[in-house]
Order: C-alpha cells, then sequence, then structure tokens
C-alpha cells in the first residue's frame, strides 16, 4: 500500500509539473518582462524554495507533501521562463527576429492618381499579395500586419510611382520590400505573423503588364490585363480576369483559375494541383509571341480543368500523365496514347478536339507526373 501510494504521489506530482510547464509556456507574457525583471523573480523563486526546505524540516508529513507539490510548481514556473528566455536570446544571436503579439491593423502605404495605361511590378517576399479592381478612387497600396510590425515595413519598403503625361505610355508603379515575418513571441511553439499587401485599381486605369512576386505568401491577381506574370514559391495562386498573356508559376501552392485567354497562358506548379476555367478567346496582340494557347503542368498534382471558347476558336486538346488517369470530358476523342478507349481510367494519354479546324487554333496541353487530368469542355 504504501508503494502505490507513492507511485500515485509520483504520478501526480509528474503530470502537474508538465502541465504548469505546458501552460506557463503558452499562455505566460514572459516575452513582456525585461531581463532584468525575470532575474527578480528567479531570486524570488529560489528564497522561496530556501524558506520551504526550512519549514519542511518542521512539518508533518502531509504539510512535506504539500511543500513538495508547491515546489513542483515553482520549478515548472521557473524552467518555462529560463526556456523561453534562452530560446529567444540564442534566435537573435543567429539572426532570427521576434515580435510582441499586437492586433492587425490596416493602414494605406501609397495613393496616387492613374488613368490610361499601368505598368505593375511587386516583389514582397513575406506578404499575401492581392490586386483587385475597385470601381473609383486612386490607385492605392495597403498593408494589413500586426500595428506593432507597421513603421518596420515602410522602412523596408521600397515604393515609386511615376506618372505618365503621353498618350498610350503607360504610367509605372514599382513596390519592393525585403521584410520577413518575425516569430511572434506568444505560446509556444512561435507563430509567424500574417502579412497582407493589396494594391487597389481604379476601373480608368488599365493594366498592361504585372509582374508581381512573393516567396512564402499567396499571390492573387483579380483584375485582368495585356500580361501577367506571377510567382510565388510555397504559396497558392488564385487568377481571374482577362488577359492576352499570362504566366502562374508556384512550387508548392495551388492555382485556381477562372480566366480569359486571349492570346497564351503558361501555368505550373510542382507539389499543387491546377484547377478552375479557362475560357479561349481571340485577339491580335502584336507584342505577344509564340504559340497562341493554354499550357498546365505539374509535378504531383491534380489538373481539373472546365475549358470554354469563343465561337471562331478550334480547341486541340492534348492530355498526358505518367502514373495519373486521363479523362476527356465533352469533345470529340481522337485517341489514347495506349491504345485504350480514351474515356478508360486507366488512360495516360489522350487528345480530342473541340470545334472545326478552318477556326482559329487554340492549343490546349495538360500534363502530370503523378497525378490525375480531367479536362471538360462546358460550352462557347
Amino acid at each position: 500500500m504504501i508503494s502505490l501510494n507513492r507511485a500515485l504521489l509520483g504520478a501526480g506530482k509528474f503530470f502537474l509539473f508538465v502541465g504548469v510547464l505546458i501552460l506557463s509556456l503558452q499562455y505566460l507574457p514572459w516575452w513582456s518582462i525585461p531581463d532584468y525583471g525575470k532575474a527578480a523573480i528567479l531570486v524570488g523563486l529560489g528564497l522561496a524554495l530556501l524558506v520551504l526546505s526550512y519549514v519542511m524540516r518542521k512539518a508533518s508529513a502531509v504539510k512535506r507533501e504539500m511543500a513538495k507539490v508547491l515546489v513542483t510548481v515553482l520549478v515548472a514556473l521557473a524552467l518555462s521562463m529560463v526556456f523561453m528566455t534562452v530560446s529567444v536570446h540564442a534566435g537573435e544571436a543567429i539572426g532570427m527576429k521576434f515580435a510582441e503579439p499586437a492586433p492587425q491593423s490596416t493602414v494605406i502605404l501609397g495613393s496616387f492618381e492613374c488613368s490610361g495605361t499601368l505598368v505593375l511590378n511587386v516583389t514582397a517576399v513575406s506578404f499575401n499579395i492581392r490586386v483587385i479592381s475597385v470601381e473609383d478612387g486612386n490607385l492605392t497600396v495597403e498593408v494589413t500586419a500586426p500595428a506593432n510590425l507597421v513603421q518596420e515595413i515602410r522602412k523596408t519598403m521600397s515604393m515609386t510611382y511615376w506618372k505618365s503625361d503621353a498618350v498610350g505610355e503607360p504610367s509605372q508603379l514599382n513596390i519592393y520590400t525585403d521584410y520577413e515575418r518575425p516569430l511572434i513571441l506568444v505560446g509556444f511553439p512561435t507563430h509567424k505573423p500574417e502579412l497582407h499587401m493589396e494594391v487597389h485599381i481604379p476601373q480608368g486605369c488599365k493594366i498592361t503588364l504585372a509582374m508581381v512576386e512573393s516567396s512564402s505568401g499567396d499571390v492573387e491577381m483579380g483584375t485582368g490585363g495585356l500580361s501577367a506574370e506571377l510567382r510565388t514559391v510555397s504559396g497558392d495562386l488564385i487568377v481571374k480576369g482577362s488577359y492576352a498573356g499570362l504566366q502562374a508559376w508556384t512550387t508548392s501552392g495551388d492555382v485556381n483559375l477562372d480566366v480569359r485567354i486571349g492570346h497564351s497562358g503558361d501555368v505550373r506548379t510542382v507539389s499543387g494541383d491546377i484547377v478552375g476555367h479557362v475560357h479561349a478567346s481571340y485577339g491580335v496582340y502584336p507584342s505577344i509571341s509564340g504559340v497562341r494557347g493554354f499550357f498546365a503542368d505539374t509535378t504531383s498534382g491534380d489538373i481539373v480543368l472546365e475549358l470554354s471558347k469563343d465561337a471562331n476558336i478550334y480547341l486541340n486538346v492534348t492530355a498526358e500523365t505518367t502514373s495519373g488517369d486521363v479523362k476527356l470530358e465533352n469533345m470529340r476523342l481522337i485517341y489514347s496514347g495506349e491504345g485504350r478507349s480514351v474515356t478508360s481510367t486507366t488512360n495516360r494519354f489522350a487528345r480530342g478536339i473541340v470545334g472545326t479546324e478552318s477556326s482559329h487554333e487554340f492549343v490546349v496541353r495538360a500534363h502530370s507526373t503523378s497525378g490525375d487530368i480531367t479536362l471538360k469542355y462546358v460550352g462557347d
């Protein structure tokens, strides 16, 4: 019975120690206490433990056990504070950035008059970037971030706007920031805050070229334009609107499309899916060369696209996968690369056409290494 009681007491103290340690790491604001304050707390805890050791000598067995429980709590609190402090200082020593938690704040970093055409160039390493249309107002740049980071973001951001007064010559907005998200000191493990940038394009301002790039954020382009080049490494791409030429590339994100392509589109991802709707239209764009068509490529993701077209367009569709399945729907099926019915779920290669070959040809090519491909024609 005595050994059982000791086991129960030992287990209770252990779980109490672990619980207090986790809760204190997660919820106690050690980051807001200066180092001298933390040192004072440790001195106080040490004195408390010394007093307890003296009291326990003359106390009864029950009181000694209660004192041991209190010691367990105090030691857990001390260890959590020491662990958080040492982690922060070690991180700062190797170049890591930390920040205290703060509410999100939205600020306008730039506002410009824009009419006619515009060349937009945005590079923001850690931001989710949205380029959207607004009915009226100025060309504006908004940032949403923790309030205590806004001033530092301003310092790292380069923003230049050149307004063209010549007919037919576009204005130009360039935005660049290499600001990287710090670790927020709340809870354990720490986390990085969401940083958002929005570029509002008024109706009277038409994009001729948009180049938008992020490294660890999502990119959303919703305005359309003559040409757009969109890139991110570990984020998703969301693209809407009409484009003569479109490039949308990501490494580990998905691509979601609802686009009208006048000349050519090139969409690529390595470990994501490509989904949405693509409409093929016909236009003459002297500044854009190459094959007229849409090309989608992914390594380990699926491709699921709905296709539509203008009446004067002839779709020439090819889908190929290495270890997935291919399915073409609602189009005239030509052949399967493996000699099977092109509607078979074991297909690796298939080709189909929509429209008459006397119309303007628009090539659609979809390729996946280990994913499935479904291309469905949904009408003109």
